[in-house]
């Protein structure tokens, strides 16, 4: 299932904050090949073929045009901002302000993609819904699944720390020790979490089995946000669903960057202004 809201780019901050996600040498490739990567996973989840597949791609394809030209000097804009704060001692107000543009950045997104995917969405055909019940399935046993499956705290930490030391030199015990804590103290999914969104999937399958004219109506409120599927009433603005996690992210990250050592801090803003220099190379580029 196609899913939008401002809470899910959340991450970003962090990936931008502690450059552990990917190499900035790796970065341009993934950009160029990321509406392939899109196309992929549609596939999977969808199965568009023929002439709906090429109405897919053509919509994506509009998106990674407009990204590639509004959105990442913006980005880059933002890292150079990331790098200003890193070289100096962050504070909390410091991180509150980055992750309001992380925010921002996520509406601008979800504006672009709700009105074309609404649309696509709501023209569905029947072996399209098939595939999307399908892989909903899937994808909701598979999440039982990671949440039986026993993964320590340390065995997160030592993920986590694998990703970061390239670039912020090694952590020592004591590094190790809090980020252990940290994982060790968080709980997967609820079984309560887990049925809801077994619920949510399969309420968004009849969403799709309704008349087109009220599946549109429907589709546009659910991706815009201002309403759930497991609740048809619509979802005030001032709701803390978005907020709540805004600071839930924020706050983790802002326990990561205290944990790291000046020389640490310096060798992230580095690389952040790296990322800067190569978004606006690619923001110069042509599409395809």
């Amino acid at each position: 299932m196609i899913r939008l809201s401002q809470s899910v780019v959340v991450p970003l901050l962090a990936a931008i904050l502690l450059a552990g996600c990917f190499a900035p040498a790796g970065l341009e490739v993934a950009y160029e090949n990321v509406d392939w990567l899109i196309g992929k996973e549609l596939e999977r989840r969808l199965c568009p073929a023929g002439p709906r597949r090429v109405e897919w791609e053509q919509a994506i394809d509009r998106l990674h045009r407009w990204h590639r030209r509004k959105e990442l000097p913006r980005y880059a804009g933002l890292l150079r901002r990331v790098a200003a704060v890193l070289d100096r001692a962050p504070t909390k107000a410091d991180l509150d302000k980055l992750a309001r543009e992380v925010e921002r950045a996520a509406t601008r997104l979800r504006r672009q993609v709700v009105e074309p995917v609404s649309r696509l969405l709501a023209s569905r055909e029947d072996r399209e819904l098939e595939c999307l019940e399908r892989s909903t399935g899937e994808a909701l046993k598979a999440a039982r699944e990671a949440a039986r499956a026993d993964v320590t705290g340390a065995e997160q930490a030592a993920s986590l720390v694998s990703r970061l030391e390239p670039f912020t030199g090694a952590f020592d015990a004591a590094q190790r020790a809090r980020i252990t804590a940290h994982y060790a103290s968080q709980a997967g999914p609820s079984a309560a979490e887990l049925d809801r969104r077994g619920r949510a999937g399969a309420a968004f399958i009849e969403l799709l089995r309704r008349p087109v004219g009220e599946r549109l109506t429907a589709l546009r409120e659910i991706l815009d946000g201002s309403r759930r599927l497991v609740d048809d009433a619509p979802r005030p603005a001032t709701a803390a669903g978005p907020a709540a996690s805004l600071a839930s992210g924020t706050s983790l990250v802002w326990q990561l960057l205290q944990l790291l050592r000046p020389e640490q801090r310096q060798a992230l803003a580095e690389t952040a202004r790296d990322l800067a220099t190569r978004l606006e190379r690619l923001s110069r580029r042509r599409s395809g």
